[in-house]
């Protein structure tokens, strides 16, 4: 994944679904800082970013750029784990 450097911060360039949901691999991965560049298409159901053992701590800036074909995968949902990973989604920096 292309890293660029901003305002002292090193952000991780997002440009497709593969490199969303690899995301959700670790806590190294939950608490880096990420920027989407481009429009992205899901093809498979989503599952949430990070949970309440491991959460998301990082930042994510959509910068603009949109996510669409988001259904939440699983029969129950944490909604305020949902609701964490829209506001994640939806932030800018």
């Amino acid at each position: 994944m292309e890293t660029m450097e901003y305002d002292g911060k090193t952000w991780y360039v997002i440009e497709n679904e593969a490199q969303l949901r690899s995301i959700a691999f670790d806590d190294k991965t939950l608490s880096r800082n990420y920027i989407k560049h481009g429009d992205i298409a899901l093809a498979d159901a989503w599952t949430p970013i990070g949970d309440g053992d491991h959460p998301f701590t990082g930042t994510y800036t959509g910068d603009g750029y949109h996510i669409s074909g988001l259904q939440i995968a699983g029969p129950q949902v944490n909604m305020p784990d949902c609701l964490e990973w829209l506001k994640m989604v939806w932030c800018t920096m």
